[in-house]
């Protein structure tokens, strides 16, 4: 995963350091506007779709994160024509209706995006959870090998039938002992020495 997260950090850097670039250049603010909204389209627009092309994450949230990637598209578009169409309506200070349309809409979705980005990282984040937990229990259930989870108390917080069947004891009657009562008195101060570097 650390990929994708990677690139994606690398084409958020890129676009911010275009529009830096182009709102340092000597055009005019409609000029700026023009390159600027189209610029972000192409971004956007390679976001929506990114987002709505992911058959194994299908989800709501996908679909509203790319649903409102394409409106970023309709509104950029629309900006920037309308700035190229009509340069005088975008000067410095100019506030004109389709002005505050853009951007009332431009910082609602950017509000909602943001919103809907950490939802989805958390559902990202409680799957990849969810998958680690199967993973190990289909492992600490396998009869191959005994795995049993101690406590700090150094009590059974889980053991598995393979455990059970090397001691000679049921699940029921492990989870009432702790493994120092079963270590041999030979084994014991040492094994407690690593129990506690563990534990450290």
């Amino acid at each position: 995963t650390g990929r994708p997260v990677s690139r994606r950090r690398h084409v958020y850097s890129a676009a911010g350091i275009t529009l830096v670039c182009i709102l340092s250049t000597p055009l005019t603010a409609a000029g700026r506007i023009v390159v600027a909204s189209f610029i972000a389209v192409i971004f956007y627009a390679l976001s929506g779709q990114a987002l709505l092309n992911r058959p194994s994450e299908k989800s709501m949230l996908h679909g509203y994160l790319g649903g409102s990637a394409w409106l970023f598209v309709v509104i950029l578009s629309i900006r920037g024509l309308w700035a190229l169409v009509a340069p005088e309506n975008f000067t410095l200070f100019a506030a004109n209706t389709i002005q505050l349309i853009t951007f009332a809409t431009f910082y609602y979705l950017t509000l909602t995006n943001g919103v809907g980005l950490l939802l989805l990282s958390k559902q990202i984040a409680d799957r990849e959870l969810r998958d680690s937990e199967a993973r190990f229990r289909s492992y600490f259930e396998l009869p191959i090998i005994g795995i049993a989870i101690t406590s700090p108390d150094k009590g059974w917080l889980d053991v598995n039938v393979a455990v059970c069947e090397m001691l000679g004891y049921t699940r029921t009657e492990l989870m009432q002992m702790t493994w120092a009562e079963l270590t041999h008195p030979d084994d014991i101060t040492a094994d407690l020495v690593q129990f506690n570097r563990v534990q450290a």
